[in-house]
């Protein structure tokens, strides 16, 4: 539909440690802004209270909740972005920058008009809240100033009180546990909404678990709500879910390591094609010079010779000169 905009909900999750090649990730969860408060309404109906945390409802068995909330994203978002650094290779806030330097160019593509990141900032000084916050805004207004993405596009940090962020912070936590824990049961319901996207190369990534089939294709242009996700048919008794007192494997585990490989490869495939370019542009360059010196000697050579006969000087006029007399009159003077 022409003319609609929409509105991104951005959240955060990382794994890093010794025994893994860790990854960070950004989920932003996109909704119309003409469905987006039934959207917030839903959620809040799902997760039935006024706060929301969901690595907390996951610790406390409350599965159900966290079921509800992930079919509420599938059901009501118009799409999932998930863009990933993995391995988490280079220091955290790096990390984040990489990913929302790639997630914003293409929210601005989708026509996302304002973009509401889950604030970093604990403390209750708003001074100090903001300046957690600054590079997130350093990295948009530098995305705006080399035109990358319209100004229009509004960014902007708030508490997670808002359901639009609850959502978020859902789709980020299912992300986290299948590549933390190989466990794509979570997953799996919002997949078919889902794209990934590799933070360094832009490359689209797929996760294991994910079916490989019906999942949700990166957007051209309109996209509304869509269907709820065909991985999370109704259940008809509880699921066993592995206890939340569970270590974190030692070891990357096969869901991390498949996206990690990707990602590397993806970036072997980036640094040839820069590589090849750069020689073809140096090798244009040299022919170009060679072209140039080439003209030059030519032209030393054979320097440019005038054809033009030379002038015959005019004989004097000697008829009558016209001129001004003394009383400022133009005639003619004998």
């Amino acid at each position: 539909m022409a003319g609609r905009h929409c509105v991104a909900f951005v959240d955060e999750s990382l794994l890093k440690g010794s025994h893994s090649p860790g990854f960070y990730l950004l989920a932003a969860v996109i909704l119309d802004q003409d469905t987006a408060d039934q959207a917030r309404n839903a959620m809040r109906a799902a997760v039935g209270g006024d706060y929301f945390h969901t690595t907390k409802l996951h610790h406390a068995a409350r599965f159900r909740v966290v079921e509800d909330a992930l079919d509420t994203v599938a059901a009501h978002a118009g799409w999932v972005h998930i863009v990933t650094h993995a391995p988490l290779d280079v220091p955290k806030e790096i990390a984040r920058q990489r990913c929302l330097g790639q997630m914003l160019p293409e929210l601005n593509r989708q026509r996302v008009r304002d973009v509401i990141l889950d604030s970093r900032g604990a403390d209750p000084d708003p001074e100090k809240r903001d300046s957690n916050d600054l590079r997130d805004r350093r990295t948009y207004r530098h995305l705006v100033r080399e035109g990358t993405i319209s100004s229009r596009m509004a960014l902007r940090h708030q508490p997670s009180r808002d359901e639009g962020l609850w959502m978020a912070d859902a789709a980020a936590w299912a992300t986290q546990r299948v590549l933390r824990s190989d466990d794509p049961v979570w997953w799996n319901r919002i997949a078919d909404v889902t794209t990934v996207t590799d933070a360094v190369t832009g490359t689209d990534l797929h996760i294991r678990g994910d079916g490989g089939g019906d999942r949700a294709a990166l957007p051209h242009g309109d996209h509304g709500p869509q269907r709820a996700s065909q991985s999370a048919p109704p259940l008809l008794s509880p699921p066993a879910y592995p206890s939340a007192a569970d270590a974190p494997p030692s070891f990357p585990d096969a869901t991390l390591t498949d996206l990690v490989m990707q990602s590397l490869y993806a970036r072997q495939a980036h640094a040839r094609v820069e590589k090849q370019l750069s020689r073809s542009i140096a090798e244009l360059s040299a022919e170009v010079r060679n072209l140039h010196h080439t003209i030059q000697r030519i032209a030393a050579l054979h320097p440019p010779q005038s054809d033009a006969p030379e002038a015959t000087p005019e004989p004097p006029d000697t008829g009558p000169q016209s001129g001004v007399d003394g009383r400022g009159d133009l005639r003619a003077l004998e």
